[in-house]
Parts: structure tokens; C-alpha cells; sequence
């Protein structure tokens, strides 16, 4: 039963992202996630975000 549920919430963000709602993907989301981009080979790309993001 958890596995559906994980199942949903992913497909509810998938589908959230593709239409653009950000409130309902970041609702989602814990709000102390931690964000680690990719790596890059310029440093001026690279960031660290911790806790929550405000647009």
C-alpha cells in the first residue's frame, strides 16, 4: 500500500511540473529538503540550497 502511495505522489508532481504549478509541486515537497544541483565544471553554476525555496 505505501508503494501506491509513493506511486501517486510522484505522479501528481510529475504531472504538477509539466503543467507549470509550482505551489502544488513544492507542496509536496519536506520543507527541509536539501538541494544539491549537479556538479559542474564552472563554479559560478554551482549552488547549495538548504530548507525551503520561495518564488
Amino acid at each position: 500500500m505505501e508503494n501506491n502511495k509513493n506511486l501517486q505522489i510522484i505522479d501528481t508532481m510529475n504531472k504538477a511540473f509539466a503543467a507549470g504549478d509550482m505551489p502544488t509541486v513544492l507542496g509536496n515537497i519536506n520543507p527541509n529538503i536539501e538541494w544539491n544541483e549537479a556538479k559542474v565544471t564552472d563554479m559560478r553554476m554551482a549552488s547549495h540550497i538548504e530548507g525551503q525555496i520561495l518564488f
